[in-house]
């Protein structure tokens, strides 16, 4: 795991919790993606992002245009 500087003044205690709380509300989906996970084997990369929802989807619109 690694771990990327706090950027744009988030409290990242703040953003640790609320990831630990997204995944204690949804344990159906932890669990579903652990198995996919698993079932990806060794080689599989997991690269995660915290962002605002509008900003990442005119990030995802833009490369899905490339």
């Amino acid at each position: 795991m690694e771990e990327v500087p706090a950027r744009r003044g988030w409290d990242l205690d703040q953003l640790v919790d609320a990831v630990i709380r997204f995944w204690c509300s949804n344990p159906d989906l932890v669990s579903l993606w652990r198995s996919r996970f698993r079932d990806a084997g060794r080689d599989a990369l997991l690269v995660s992002r915290v962002g605002h929802i509008q900003s990442l989807q005119q990030e995802f619109e833009w490369l899905l245009k490339q």
